[in-house]
C-alpha cells in the first residue's frame, strides 16, 4: 500500500471518528461500496473504486458486507455521484452514504424475512 493511499485511508478514519459506520464500534478495516474485485473495476474502473469515496469504514466482515452494495441501480448512483464535476466532495459523501443507508436497511429486510 502506497503512503497516499494509507494517508486517504486515515483521512477517512477521522472523518468518521474511528467509528464504523454500521454499528459505531472501533474501525478495524476500510469497506469498498463498490466491490474492488475484477468485475467492478471493469466496469467501473480504477478511479472509482479506487476513490475514497468508494470506502467506509467498518469494524469487522458482517458491517464491511452490509456496506458493500450489490443492487445495480444503486451502484450507478454511487459511481455517477464519484465521477461528476458538479457537487463538492462534501455533497457527494453525504449523497453516497444515503445510498448506503439505504442499501444496508435493504439487506437487513432480506434477512428478516429469511429469519
Amino acid at each position: 500500500m502506497r503512503f497516499k493511499e494509507k494517508e486517504q485511508i486515515r483521512e477517512m478514519y477521522n472523518l468518521y471518528n474511528w467509528k464504523c459506520f454500521v454499528t459505531g464500534n472501533p474501525v478495524r478495516e476500510r469497506a469498498h461500496i463498490l466491490g474492488q474485485g475484477k468485475t467492478s473495476r471493469s466496469k467501473w474502473g480504477n478511479d472509482v473504486i479506487d476513490n475514497p469515496l468508494n470506502w467506509l469504514p467498518a469494524d469487522g466482515l458482517d458491517s464491511n458486507n452490509l456496506i458493500s452494495i450489490d443492487s445495480p441501480v444503486l451502484q450507478e448512483n454511487v459511481a455517477s455521484i464519484i465521477l461528476t464535476n458538479q457537487l463538492t466532495e462534501t455533497e457527494k459523501r453525504k449523497m453516497i452514504n444515503n445510498f448506503v443507508r439505504e442499501n444496508i436497511k435493504r439487506k437487513r429486510g432480506k434477512y428478516e424475512r429469511h429469519i
